[in-house]
């Protein structure tokens, strides 16, 4: 997993699983886009490009302020083992759910997003193992568990961690974008 972002608002993420290819997804603050394995890049819509407008903050939680139209200390909560303060939030985009902080260290413990309708399954994802680079606390382990029953079905572990690269990706979509429903779908 790559991200790469740049102040205020422009983000790329690269996925690339074995034997299945390279998955993208980028903003520069306004158009989203992306790609799945080799197919051509499409315009992402819905509540996906939602989320990723919403996520795609160089500051990402300490820019509470404007990440967040409504935060609302919703009382403590048990995240695995752990004893947590529940925050809900409300984005500017309408998207609901809420942030879990660790009542020992304070820091960024869980983070759920409410489902869209009745019929999507919930999600949560849970971060640990905070590490030091360049400076920065960041997780180094998530996990993702789906449903109210909490089925753990993606965890991904980060080695390591570049700061400040200097290698940064295009953020201006293609092109050849693909808008739905033009490409005769």
């Amino acid at each position: 997993l790559t991200i790469y972002q740049e102040a205020p608002n422009h983000m790329r993420a690269e996925l690339e699983a074995p034997a299945i290819g390279t998955t993208i997804r980028a903003t520069d603050g306004e158009q989203t886009r992306g790609t799945n394995n080799t197919g051509p890049p499409f315009e992402v819509t819905g509540r996906e490009r939602l989320e990723l407008l919403d996520g795609c903050s160089f500051n990402g939680e300490a820019a509470y302020k404007t990440a967040y139209s409504t935060l609302t200390t919703a009382g403590t909560a048990q995240v695995g083992d752990r004893a947590a303060y529940r925050v809900t939030f409300t984005t500017p985009s309408g998207l609901t759910g809420a942030v879990y902080f660790d009542r020992e260290t304070k820091r960024v413990l869980a983070r759920q997003l409410d489902p869209a309708s009745q019929n999507d399954p919930a999600f949560l994802i849970v971060v640990d193992d905070y590490q030091e680079f360049d400076g920065l606390m960041l997780p180094t382990k998530q996990t993702q568990f789906v449903g109210a029953d909490r089925v753990p079905a993606v965890q991904i572990e980060f080695r390591w961690v570049d700061i400040d690269t200097g290698e940064m990706p295009e953020f201006t979509p293609p092109e050849n974008l693909l808008v739905p429903g033009e490409d005769g779908n």
